[in-house]
């Protein structure tokens, strides 16, 4: 694909792509494929924390609205984001279909079950435990996982998934010590930071 004439840097050029990446910038005498008229190109928006949008929520696992509508509005990838949930309902979201047109899904965001009840925010308190291992095994393709880690058990957890799995500090109630604990076994990211 071509796209002609898309300022990039402040600098009217043409777009070669190949097999869904960018090869060259610069100007060429082929014909383009699309006129940008102009219009400034950005790369595509990757959202790794999501709930859900045009009325579809991530838990209901009815992902082909969402892909169609992030991909129209400038996000070319997300990780729909679940909530603290029983393990059946977890399990529906991350075996879902995920191929669609539109945006891809290239996994998912578990956002708990293993958080704090007392920063638990809109999550479900029924639903929040102790990291098990033996259960986020049975979760594929999680790419990220949002815990809390001043359990005893999130420790030797964040070592057993950090390199396969994004660990993220979040709906915690740590002090600055299991912070660094957590990071020092290889929590790598923060949800939302301030809360």
């Amino acid at each position: 694909m071509i796209i002609k004439n898309a300022k990039v840097n402040n600098k009217i050029t043409d777009i070669v792509i190949q097999s869904g990446k960018i090869i060259s910038l610069g100007k060429t005498d082929v014909k383009g494929d699309l006129d940008a008229l102009g219009l400034e190109a950005l790369p595509g928006l990757i959202d790794v924390h999501t709930h859900g949008c045009v009325g579809h929520d991530t838990m209901d696992a009815d992902f082909a609205p969402m892909c169609d509508f992030y991909a129209k509005n400038g996000t070319t990838s997300f990780l729909p984001t679940t909530m603290t949930a029983d393990t059946d309902a977890l399990l529906k979201v991350v075996n879902a279909d995920t191929v669609y047109p539109g945006a891809e899904i290239p996994g998912f965001h578990l956002e708990g079950p293993y958080i704090s009840k007392k920063r638990k925010g809109a999550q479900n308190e029924e639903f929040i435990r102790p990291p098990s291992l033996d259960e986020f095994s049975r979760f594929k393709n999680v790419k990220m996982i949002t815990l809390a880690p001043e359990a005893p058990e999130s420790r030797e957890f964040i070592r057993a998934v950090s390199g396969k799995t994004v660990v993220s500090i979040g709906h915690t109630d740590c002090d600055y010590l299991a912070a660094l604990e957590a990071i020092e076994c290889g929590a790598s990211c923060l949800t939302h930071t301030f809360n």
